[in-house]
């Protein structure tokens, strides 16, 4: 299974990609949505994990180009955010449109939870 990570902390970063390595997947880390479009085209991971704080654009903006590929529309994503979904005030059925399978607030998230669910998502 190969994953893209995208997140702007590289300490976090470093956390992620360790824990999902541990747990027998290949992670790449991608910290701004311009390299993570770039990866996507090279990688071409099997599950995205997207912090919705990132650099140049932000994560929704990410996820509008991510799906205006009609080869990237099926790629599952995972949101990891420090931003609660209740503060955006989206309709879970919004997400849905993005491909997102899951939520996840990092304060409320142990990484093994995380792994968990991406390896479920990227097995389904």
């Amino acid at each position: 299974m190969n994953i893209l990570i995208i997140e702007p902390d590289v300490i976090l970063a470093r956390q992620y990609q360790k824990a999902f390595l541990a747990g027998g997947v290949t992670a790449h880390v991608a910290h701004d949505a311009q390299t993570a479009i770039a990866a996507v085209d090279t990688k071409k991971p099997d599950v995205i994990v997207l912090e919705l704080q990132i650099a140049g654009h932000s994560g929704v903006e990410f996820l509008h180009e991510l799906r205006s590929y009609e080869d990237w529309s099926n790629i599952p994503v995972v949101i990891h955010s420090s931003v609660p979904e209740y503060a955006l005030g989206t309709d879970p059925k919004v997400w849905r449109q993005f491909g997102v399978e899951r939520y996840f607030y990092k304060p409320k998230t142990k990484l093994q939870q995380l792994v968990g669910a991406v390896k479920s998502i990227a097995n389904e």
